[in-house]
């Protein structure tokens, strides 16, 4: 690529391709002279995939990483380590470089949720994804959190966590003036002054009755969901402003027949018929097995959404709510995941 003839060749290669994907680190394809801003010049539909360690924004985002570097950050080495105290062995591997099947997957369905989009809305607009091995290797383990409240527990058994279900902007603004410790929120909504920590990956789905005249696909666009009755939740909720948002973007508005304050609320009113609804897939997936509600991603590109955990002053919590913090991290604070914003 350091040849003007290779240049040239990749650029005649772009012009004619649904897709470039890269997995050099952030910034590379900039210093070649074929950044985001070139390729949409060459080809202003093209999709810009990136593949890197730790994605293209943030303070980690020029840190060399590898599959298994994704997979002890991302916390699944976590799960293949020994009992504490057995051994001075590291975690062993899970046989197959999880991190960079789990990446490429990703990649994958963000290149051919992006072409779709193309595609559906008949337009050229340039599109870029953004694939971190160590967030993809992250969003595995939502399953775990419960087991790590329960060992938490477990340890620490004269501690009492309290867990309040809460708007993102809620919960915010409960810990920046002191009256929570920690906070988990979507990436939508202003951190204010907090320090903030990667948490997991979440989608958006949609769910109704069995029997409802939702067209039964794979996979739904949400313009399609905007025909029918939708449950949300309050005024002030982060998905609430996101689905506001995307509608007004098509030029229509979302129907709600019903809001209520929290997701088990919106579950129980789907279930009862008074219309569809859209969640994140870890407050749904819980109860699928009822077999009750028909589940349905959505298949735009926004409809994944990173989860933060937040807290005043990492180093200022008590010693109970900084092992809180660290056990739902998986990672040691000195290591500096986190940011702080302003």
């Amino acid at each position: 690529m350091k040849d003007p003839k290779g240049l040239d060749i990749a650029k005649q290669l772009i012009a004619n391709c649904d897709a470039v994907v890269e997995n050099f680190r952030p910034g590379q394809l900039d210093r070649w002279g074929l950044g985001a801003e070139v390729i949409a010049d060459i080809n202003p539909g093209c999709v810009l995939v990136h593949v890197s360690g730790n994605g293209q924004t943030g303070p980690d985002r020029d840190r060399s990483a590898f599959g298994v570097i994704g997979e002890a950050i991302g916390g699944l080495r976590h799960l293949t380590g020994f009992p504490e105290g057995t051994t001075q062995l590291p975690p062993a591997r899970t046989g197959v470089s999880l991190g960079d099947m789990v990446a490429g997957l990703y990649a994958a369905i963000g290149l051919l949720s992006a072409v779709y989009a193309r595609q559906a809305h008949a337009d050229a607009m340039a599109r870029s994804v953004d694939v971190a091995l160590t967030e993809s290797v992250f969003s595995l383990l939502e399953v775990c959190l419960p087991e790590y409240l329960s060992t938490f527990k477990s340890d620490y058994p004269d501690v009492r966590v309290a867990l309040s279900e809460q708007t993102s902007e809620r919960a915010v603004q409960d810990v920046a003036k002191g009256l929570a410790d920690i906070a988990i929120f979507s990436e939508a909504i202003n951190p204010l002054e907090l320090e903030i920590f990667p948490y997991r990956q979440e989608w958006l789905v949609v769910i109704s009755q069995r029997d409802h005249p939702l067209p039964g696909k794979k996979a739904i666009h949400f313009n399609d969901t905007l025909d029918f009755q939708h449950v949300g939740l309050q005024p002030g909720s982060s998905l609430l402003g996101q689905l506001n948002s995307e509608a007004a973007e098509l030029g229509r508005s979302v129907s709600f027949a019903v809001q209520v304050t929290s997701f088990d609320g919106v579950r129980r009113m789907v279930d009862s018929g008074l219309g569809i609804a859209i969640l994140p897939d870890g407050a749904v997936l819980p109860v699928a097995r009822e077999g009750r509600l028909k589940i349905t991603p959505l298949s735009d590109t926004w409809a994944r959404r990173t989860l933060y955990v937040g807290v005043r002053e990492a180093g200022a919590l008590t010693l109970a709510a900084r092992n809180m913090l660290i056990r739902l991290i998986e990672k040691p604070l000195q290591t500096g995941i986190g940011n702080k914003t302003s």
